[in-house]
C-alpha cells in the first residue's frame, strides 16, 4: 500500500475586509487588501491540518504582493489587527483521525468491560481466546470450558495454534473438536490472565 501526501499552499483573506490601505507602490489609494497565506499537510489530498500562517498585502490595481518583512511598521500594526480564521476544512483529516482513534479506544474498552463481565460467569462451553508467546512471538489457541466448580475452572486447551488473531476464528471453525490436554485453573488465576491480556476475548455458550 502506498500513500500520496504533501504539503499544499492556500491564500484566504481576513474577517475584516474593511480596512483598505493605500499602494505605496502605484500611489493608489485604498486599494491594498490584507491577506494570509498558509500550507496545510494532506494524505490523498484530504487535509489534515494548516501550519505556518503568515500575513501578506495585494494591491488591487498593480497586483504587488508584500510579505510582512516588507510592509512599513505603522502598516503591519493595522494589519496586525486584522483577524485571519483557518477554515476548518483544512483540519478535517485531523478530525477523522481523531474520531477513528476514539473509536478504537471505545470499542477496546467495551471489550474488556465485557470480558470482566463474562469471566465472573463462566458456562459450560465458552470458548476463550488465548494469547502466549512462544519462540519471542505472539501465538494464539481457543480453551474451552470442559466444567466450572466453585473454586476450579477446567478447560480444554485446542491442539492448534495460530500466529495471528485474524486466524482464531479458523481455529473456531476448522478445530473446534480438536481438544486433548484440560487445564484447571482458578477464579483468581482466571483474573490475573485477564489482566495480563493473555484473554482476548470470549465466546459464550449459545443458549
Amino acid at each position: 500500500m502506498f500513500f500520496i501526501f504533501g504539503t499544499r499552499a492556500k491564500q484566504i483573506r481576513g474577517e475584516n475586509t474593511s480596512t483598505m490601505l493605500n499602494c505605496n507602490y502605484c500611489k493608489s489609494n485604498g486599494t491594498v487588501v490584507t491577506l494570509a497565506k498558509f500550507r496545510y499537510f494532506h494524505i490523498f489530498w484530504i487535509p489534515i491540518f494548516a501550519f505556518g500562517l503568515k500575513r501578506i498585502t495585494c494591491c488591487t490595481h498593480c497586483k504587488q504582493l508584500r510579505n510582512s518583512s516588507e510592509i512599513p511598521q505603522d502598516e503591519l500594526i493595522t494589519i496586525n489587527q486584522i483577524d485571519f480564521k483557518t477554515p476548518r476544512r483544512y483540519y478535517f483529516g485531523s478530525f477523522l483521525f481523531m474520531m477513528l482513534a476514539l473509536s478504537i479506544i471505545t470499542a477496546i474498552t467495551l471489550e474488556n468491560l465485557q470480558i470482566s463481565r463474562d469471566i465472573k460467569n463462566p458456562e459450560v462451553g465458552d470458548i476463550y481466546e488465548i494469547k502466549f508467546e512462544e519462540n519471542g512471538e505472539n501465538t494464539y489457541t481457543i480453551y474451552r470450558i470442559e466444567s466450572v466448580e466453585d473454586d476450579v475452572i477446567t478447560f480444554e486447551v485446542n491442539d492448534y495454534q495460530v500466529n495471528s488473531t485474524i486466524h482464531v476464528d479458523d481455529l473456531k471453525i476448522d478445530h473446534k473438536n480438536d481438544y486433548s490436554e484440560l487445564k484447571e485453573v482458578t477464579p483468581s488465576e482466571l483474573d490475573a490472565m485477564k489482566n495480563a491480556g493473555t484473554i482476548r476475548g470470549i465466546d459464550k455458550v449459545d443458549i
